[in-house]
């Protein structure tokens, strides 16, 4: 009979990036995006979607909801922990919604004794640092609420 020695895991571990905000000048935000060569749409799949007020209230989106005065975004890990943005019901603005799960399995963050979540924005790179740049400056974007981390995914 084999044995296997160290980490063995049934579920997986990920990266996660997660963000929301009112875009301010929808020109800028399609320049941003075609600059840093980051997918902008409306599908789930889309690295940043872009959502009307009418399509929020919709509420097509598994991980996007409305929560009082408030548009929030569920990580995409065990916690679900919530960003959360100003939504105006009446206006006819544009929302950016991100929510992107990595799936880098738990090698990743196995550091020989147990698992490592401590990682810091530097970890992130390529289209997915530039997005979180952008959300960190807030000049595309206003009353921006963003998180980023490494948990459990399953």
């Amino acid at each position: 009979m084999k044995l296997r020695q160290g980490f063995v895991s049934n579920s997986s571990s990920s990266s996660f990036i997660v963000g929301v905000g009112k875009v301010k000048s929808l020109d800028a935000l399609k320049k941003w995006a075609k600059d840093n060569k980051v997918t902008l749409g409306t599908e789930n799949y889309s690295d940043i979607r872009l959502k009307t007020t009418s399509d929020i209230l919709k509420n097509d989106g598994w991980d996007y909801g409305i929560e009082g005065p408030n548009l929030y975004v569920e990580e995409p890990v065990n916690s679900g922990g919530r960003v959360y943005s100003k939504f105006d019901v009446a206006g006819d603005d544009f929302y950016c919604i991100v929510c992107i799960g990595n799936d880098e399995g738990d090698q990743q963050f196995w550091n020989g004794y147990d698992m490592d979540y401590d990682i810091d924005q530097d970890y992130f790179t390529g289209d997915q640092a530039a997005i979180l740049t952008m959300l960190e400056k807030g000049d595309i974007l206003e009353d921006v609420s963003f998180n980023f981390g490494a948990e459990r995914n399953g």
